[in-house]
């Protein structure tokens, strides 16, 4: 396996100097990136990296600063892909109030959450339990990423049509579908089972992944992480 070199650019701080606390999801475009972090209600915009970002208010209150505490409270928004001229910020599943989605249109209107339950039931139904860490817009279709861990080594990809996602934001029933679920294996790390952690779409059909090997059999618990790799993904 090839080593990559990473090269420190710029820290990621907001106006005021308040670091970014995670970047779990991001997206790029012309205006600059946008990163959600799992443990906030904020989403961050950084128009280049020497300037500080501003915060976008996603959910409404304050959460804990006590770790345990703030780890059982947050949205753990994973999930960041620009979606209908704007942005939509998913929750993992891995908890029922991990469940929730917020889309940002791109015309300076409020935030729109919405719930995102009864279209994890069904992929619960075809999974077992839900860890997704990344997804991507392809055609028609909806792509999400379940990430495994060492007690389920189940990384896999989970297809379904970006209609059932609509019908949600839109506050209609979830459309009948039958998610698609194809297994993928992305071997190990120093004996540590690598997992998803996010994704993004290229040219064509193929697309890249990130992962990592953290060493936990759970899915809501914290492992040591021992390292990531990059990966790219076809037809």
């Amino acid at each position: 396996m090839q080593a990559l070199r990473c090269e420190r650019l710029a820290e990621l701080r907001f106006v005021g100097g308040r670091p970014l606390a995670a970047a779990s999801g991001l997206v790029c475009d012309a205006a600059g990136a946008h990163v959600i972090a799992d443990d906030a209600l904020h989403l961050g915009r950084f128009d280049a990296a020497d300037r500080p970002g501003r915060r976008l208010r996603l959910l409404p209150g304050r959460l804990p600063a006590e770790v345990a505490a703030r780890k059982r409270r947050k949205p753990d928004f994973e999930l960041l892909l620009p979606w209908r001229g704007g942005l939509l910020a998913m929750g993992s599943g891995s908890l029922p109030r991990r469940e929730l989605a917020v889309w940002v249109s791109g015309r300076g209107a409020a935030p729109q959450p919405f719930a995102l339950t009864p279209l994890y039931q069904r992929l619960r139904e075809r999974v077992g339990t839900l860890n997704l860490e990344g997804g991507l817009r392809r055609g028609r279709e909806l792509w999400l990423l379940q990430r495994g861990n060492a007690g389920a080594p189940g990384n896999g990809l989970l297809r379904l049509p970006a209609a059932a996602l609509d019908a949600l934001r839109l506050g209609r029933p979830l459309p009948r579908c039958e998610p698609r679920w194809q297994p993928m294996a992305l071997g190990e790390l120093d004996g540590v089972p690598l997992g998803f952690t996010d994704a993004c779409a290229l040219d064509g059909a193929r697309w890249l992944f990130s992962a990592a090997a953290e060493d936990t059999p759970d899915a809501v618990q914290d492992g040591r992480c021992v390292g990531s790799v990059l990966g790219l993904a076809d037809a």
